[in-house]
């Protein structure tokens, strides 16, 4: 009688925003590369609709920079009014179609969740944030794989980032809070990550 082979485990990687935006503008090859090997495993990607209000802020700002070097400001004075946009629909729209385009499209294994919903999901991103010395935004990416491997009964998250600060309090707090073997903190580009999935 032959034996069944073992389907093969999906592994799920939570994508930190600048692991979306090294994809999207390719300022980062290695990062991009890393990503493009997981997506051919047919790996499953998830994050939090936070990572879409971050990429449009991006892109809006990338934009508004263009329009005042056009219009000949100085570095200061764009800077200064930067959280003063005045980009018109036809721009704001490009923002959003620049998301599709350079995010959804390439990566259709990458799914959008809203996961803090609960007043103990909220509670979870508050208890991040006093006992971290994350900033708001890193707090509810946080709080959302956290949730997330229990809403969508994931085995083992890894939550992929490029930021340091984000990886050293992250993994302390799932030290803390005792969910260590259910997921990891780690940078795609580390020797440690890339040995794991074999990465040359």
């Amino acid at each position: 009688m032959r034996k069944r082979k073992n389907k093969k485990k999906v592994k799920y990687f939570y994508l930190d925003t600048c692991i979306a935006i090294d994809c999207a503008t390719g300022r980062d090859d290695d990062s991009s590369f890393v990503m493009e090997f997981l997506k051919a495993k047919k790996h499953r990607f998830i994050s939090s609709s936070f990572l879409f209000l971050e990429l449009g802020d991006f892109k809006k700002e990338l934009l508004f920079i263009r329009n005042k070097f056009d219009e000949q400001w100085i570095s200061k004075k764009i800077l200064s009014e930067i959280d003063k946009k005045d980009l018109n629909k036809s721009e704001l729209k490009q923002a959003r179609e620049w998301i599709d385009k350079r995010i959804l499209t390439p990566f259709p294994n990458l799914k959008i969740y809203d996961l803090l919903q609960t007043e103990d999901d909220w509670n979870l991103a508050q208890r991040i944030s006093f006992e971290t010395n994350l900033k708001d935004s890193d707090t509810l990416h946080l709080a959302s794989a956290i949730i997330a491997i229990r809403r969508l009964n994931i085995e083992f998250l890894y939550f992929l980032t490029r930021d340091s600060f984000l990886i050293k309090e992250g993994t302390k707090f799932i030290k803390d809070f005792k969910i260590k073997g259910k997921m990891v903190v780690i940078d795609p580009k580390s020797k440690v990550f890339k040995n794991k999935f074999r990465i040359k």
